[in-house]
């Protein structure tokens, strides 16, 4: 994100687009690109996952196949687990028991939030807001996947935390003040 953000703002500055128009414009973007990346980390298993679920699958999801519900993550690519039996070569093991699978949710999520950004480009006027509504939706979405995903915690007086529900609650208050900031900031009158 970092390394993207600063290639966008090198890109604007060769183009004259001033940063906030560029991040505006990135914004559905990003979401698509996350989503597409959390994908890769679900069919290669590569340690993303969530927590154990060994709960059965709800009957009102049985149209869904079961690895929606939980996963083992078979030949996945850290080599976690136990071995498959059978299995002869380098990727032959998968989990123990089956988890949540954490980054097939975030892929849907966040493929969801790139249609819903998409779908309401044109009807956000302000410079800004747009960067804004990205930082709170992706505050949120992270914030709820992180309390079924495998983390450390952090303990913060009474608190338990994660690095990532830390961050997300920075990028939903960074969001909120985005918008706030820009709604509140006088528009230049845009010129045809």
């Amino acid at each position: 994100m970092i390394i993207g953000g600063g290639a966008v703002l090198i890109y604007g500055k060769k183009k004259g687009i001033a940063p906030i128009h560029a991040f505006d414009a990135c914004a559905p973007a990003m979401f698509a690109a996350y989503g597409i990346g959390r994908l890769g980390c679900q069919f290669s298993g590569d340690g993303d996952w969530g927590i154990n679920n060994l709960t059965p699958k709800p009957d009102w999801l049985s149209f869904l196949p079961d690895w929606v519900w939980s996963y083992q993550y078979p030949g996945n690519v850290i080599h976690a687990g136990i071995p498959i039996p059978g299995c002869e070569g380098s990727h032959c093991t998968m989990l123990e028991f089956p988890v949540w699978p954490t980054p097939l949710y975030e892929a849907v999520m966040a493929l969801s939030l790139f249609a819903f950004l998409w779908s309401i480009r044109k009807k956000i006027v302000t410079p800004g807001v747009m960067t804004g509504i990205y930082l709170i939706l992706n505050g949120i979405e992270r914030f709820f996947i992180e309390k079924i995903r495998i983390n450390e915690n952090y303990h913060i007086g009474s608190l338990d935390i994660t690095q990532a529900e830390i961050i997300s609650v920075l990028f939903f208050l960074a969001g909120i003040a985005c918008i706030w900031y820009f709604k509140r900031k006088p528009q230049k009158p845009v010129v045809s």
